[in-house]
């Protein structure tokens, strides 16, 4: 089942004053799936993949998950050992890539965690093409709208 569907934007607070606020470069649309909703008699371990792409060629040099993912889990209320983040980059060789979250250290009120990346597997892919039918090829990044 999708649980949200939208389009995230940097705005002027998020970002250097040199972008424009338009700019497309600077959004990503965000699909989070929510795979316990749709078989209430299974335990998931992670029940949510958020995935994202870009919605310009031109990509701004950081993820979605670095610019975006602390308000994107905050306003969601997402836990992230709940979740598998997949995220397109399209100049890179494998285009889906998987965020690896590993706890850096504790603070007083939130856990702090590192991001690496790593080549989407073929059944992370499989999972999302369901529930993304406007892909038209996941490993190239192409949406059709």
């Amino acid at each position: 089942m999708i649980f949200y569907d939208t389009i995230y934007r940097l705005n002027a607070q998020d970002k250097k004053a040199s972008e424009a606020p338009e700019n497309p470069s600077c959004a990503w649309r965000l699909r989070v799936i929510d795979f316990a909703a749709g078989a209430p008699d299974v335990v998931f371990l992670r029940p949510f993949i958020a995935v994202t792409f870009p919605l310009h060629k031109r990509i701004f040099p950081k993820s979605c998950l670095e610019c975006m993912g602390e308000k994107i889990f905050s306003e969601l209320m997402l836990s992230i050992p709940h979740l598998i983040w997949l995220e397109c980059f399209p100049d890179l060789p494998e285009k889906m890539y998987t965020a690896r979250f590993r706890q850096k250290s504790a603070g007083e009120t939130d856990l702090l965690y590192t991001v690496t990346w790593r080549a989407s597997l073929p059944n992370e892919i499989d999972a999302i093409r369901h529930f993304i039918p406007e892909i038209t090829d996941v490993l190239s990044c192409v949406l059709s709208y």
